[in-house]
């Protein structure tokens, strides 16, 4: 005969017994801090200081052009080089080269002449020879140096 095993019974488990709810003490309201002041005078917008720029060399005086006429490095770089070839090609002409407002650029040549030697001055011929001269006109001199 079989036996009948009786099913286990559940046991309810009792609930676990609730902690107080711990009592928060009411903080006191952050005191309220006046609202800053807005300035008198808005402050004036400052430009950027433009980079320092050294007009002794190419690169320099590239970048001051191309600022100036407001086109890029490379298109001021093509026209100064266009300008300096210019100037040397014609400057080789017999009347020379005139830029406008600036200089005039001429070759002229030394006749041969008879110089001393400085440290034992014996007397030496100094053969005939051409030289390079760039003379300022006298529209650059005036705004230069201001008008007389």
């Amino acid at each position: 005969m079989a036996t009948k095993v009786a099913p286990k019974k559940a046991t309810a488990k009792p609930a676990p017994a609730k902690k107080p709810a711990a009592k928060v003490a009411a903080k006191p309201a952050p005191a309220k801090k006046p609202a800053p002041k807005a300035p008198a005078k808005p402050a004036p917008a400052k430009k950027p200081a433009p980079a320092k720029v050294d007009l002794k060399t190419k690169a320099g005086l590239i970048a001051t052009i191309a600022d100036a006429a407001g086109i890029s490095k490379a298109q001021a770089e093509k026209g100064y080089a266009a300008f300096i070839a210019l100037a040397y090609k014609n400057a080789k002409a017999k009347e020379g080269y005139v830029v406008p407002g600036l200089c005039k650029i001429a070759i002229k040549e030394r006749k041969a002449r008879t110089g001393h030697n400085p440290r034992t001055g014996a007397a030496i011929k100094i053969p005939k020879a051409k030289i390079l001269k760039v003379k300022a006109l006298k529209v650059a001199s005036d705004a230069v140096l201001g008008k007389k």
